[in-house]
């Protein structure tokens, strides 16, 4: 048996550090991750002792964003932005609400879902 390389991605998981061990124990037992500690300049952002508020407004965020990641159609990405700080990142995330667009579009979709099943 000839063992090959794995395309691999890196992802970053973040979470509470109650649920740390077992979510951990969870990926190892799955067998589908390598996990590392994170590099200097990760915890630079999440240091201990940082206001907690902003973990949840991160999480938040997060959250948030998958959710239009789940009901967009997937694109390319085609440039990127830098951000100096976490603040910065939530500011601008905080300036891309699209709720309100996402919920009109779905019951659109709905509606038009609906009265194709009808005829």
């Amino acid at each position: 048996m000839v063992l090959r390389p794995v395309r691999m991605a890196k992802v970053r998981i973040i979470g509470s550090v109650s649920k740390r061990d077992r979510i951990l124990s969870a990926l190892h037992d799955l067998g589908v991750m390598e996990v590392e500690e994170v590099g200097k300049e990760v915890l630079s952002v999440l240091r201990p002792g940082r206001n907690p508020e902003i973990y949840q407004k991160v999480i938040n965020t997060l959250s948030r964003f998958r959710s239009y990641e789940a009901q967009l159609p997937a694109r390319e990405v085609r440039g990127r932005k830098r951000f100096d700080s976490v603040e910065q990142v939530l500011a601008e995330a905080d300036s891309l609400n699209i709720d309100q667009d996402l919920k009109i579009l779905k019951q659109q979709e709905s509606d038009i879902l609906g009265e194709h099943k009808g005829h």
